[in-house]
């Protein structure tokens, strides 16, 4: 469910911030930042390694969304579900 409702969180957070700036590197950057900083709430680490995830996710957003807000949400739901997916993978086999 994360990569649903995260992706759907991330999206006025985008629009807040390109309200702002119109470099979208630096809206990716800050928006990385933002979401960095909210995981890092459970586990400081979590949010540093989780950075570079959400600068390509709002990259990827931003990109299909010139084709279609349709498909830059799915899109982004599925690079995050990957994430998740294989870190979980990744957890049940080191246990």
């Amino acid at each position: 469910m994360a990569p649903i409702f995260e992706t759907l969180l991330m999206i006025p957070v985008i629009l807040i911030l390109q309200k702002f700036i119109k470099n979208i590197v630096f809206v990716s950057i800050l928006s990385a930042l933002f979401w960095g900083v909210i995981h890092s709430l459970q586990f400081t680490f979590w949010g540093i390694a989780i950075f570079p995830l959400f600068f390509f996710m709002t990259m990827a957003y931003k990109y299909w969304n010139k084709t279609s807000m349709g498909h830059a949400i799915l899109v982004v739901m599925i690079i995050h579900a990957l994430n998740n997916g294989t870190a979980m993978l990744l957890a049940a086999i080191e246990s």
